[in-house]
């Protein structure tokens, strides 16, 4: 396990958070620049970005190997949703708060900070299988997450969930996958290009959404610090073990474990921004989840391997 690399890629988080939270103090952009940027990533970058994680290739040998991590990653999601329940209830959020803790405990910072920690754990092999484990989520994050900020966990159904940019881009970088069709010159590298601008775009609107209230109050409220020891420790754990002990093959274990144990979905202040709803409450369990998680990543890796 290389220390300084998951380290870096943690702090590559952050940095673009202060950038975010400075420029906004400083009033170098006005109210409305948030909204603006997160409805630009929700509908250009972020679509861009999926298709670009999509755009891998696999063997016949993986293929049952893959399939099961498909199925896997299905009801872990549901799974998280149940945790979220129960564990909304346990912290008494309700209300949109509600909906916050059950989307941060089924949805991981998946992509940018659980594909370079997976490598940096397992190598090559393992990035693959979290790519075929991460295919629902793009899937699950962009129509249950979204009905689930949108409606602020209540059992609704609008046409936009299925309309909306990410998840039709997740459809057709899934066909892709499946034909085997590659993007290729000018096309496939403005669509990386783009699509690796999300993450940082993405992190700015947290530190932008943290200047609606003291920065001192993202680390003040038990129900962050809740949040993020079940997000971070207790449920990827329950994951491993669970998995563990159904025979299943260890690598694949670890993969569905490390992809779990990542912070909260930074796509979570984007999606609230975009519809309406006050980032603060998603931003702090963000920011915290993703700073506990320099000292979790490590601590949970010792245990799984």
């Amino acid at each position: 396990m290389d220390i300084t690399v998951v380290t870096n890629q943690v702090l590559m988080l952050f940095i673009p958070v202060v950038i975010g939270y400075i420029i906004a103090k400083l009033k170098v952009v006005d109210g409305t620049f948030s909204k603006n940027l997160s409805s630009f990533i929700f509908n250009v970058t972020l679509p861009c970005a999926i298709i670009s994680a999509m755009q891998v290739d696999f063997n016949k040998e993986i293929l049952i190997k893959s399939g099961l991590l498909i199925l896997i990653s299905v009801v872990i999601v549901f799974l998280g949703w149940l945790f979220g329940i129960v564990l909304a209830k346990i912290l008494g959020a309700k209300d949109f708060s509600r909906s916050v803790v059950m989307y941060s405990m089924m949805f991981s910072n998946f992509s940018f900070m659980g594909y370079p920690v997976v490598t940096a754990f397992m190598g090559a092999e393992g990035l693959l299988y979290a790519t075929m484990f991460t295919l629902p989520l793009y899937i699950t994050v962009q129509s249950w997450g979204v009905a689930l900020i949108d409606g602020s966990g209540q059992k609704k159904f609008k046409p936009q969930y299925i309309l909306n940019a990410p998840l039709i881009a997740a459809v057709a970088g899934f066909i892709l996958f499946l034909t085997g069709f590659r993007l290729t010159g000018a096309i496939d590298g403005t669509v990386r290009m783009l699509g690796s601008t999300t993450t940082p775009l993405a992190m700015t609107v947290v530190g932008l959404a943290l200047t609606t209230e003291p920065l001192k109050k993202s680390f003040s409220g038990i129900r962050y610090y809740g949040v993020s020891l079940a997000r971070l420790v207790v449920f990827p754990l329950l994951v491993f073990y669970a998995l563990k002990f159904t025979g299943l093959d260890i690598t694949l274990c670890r993969v569905a474990t490390i992809i779990t144990m990542m912070p909260v979905a930074a796509n979570i202040i984007v999606t609230s921004a975009t519809f309406g709803k006050d980032p603060t409450d998603p931003a702090r369990s963000v920011l915290l989840s993703t700073l506990l998680s320099v000292a979790t990543i490590p601590l949970v890796g010792l245990i799984i391997f």
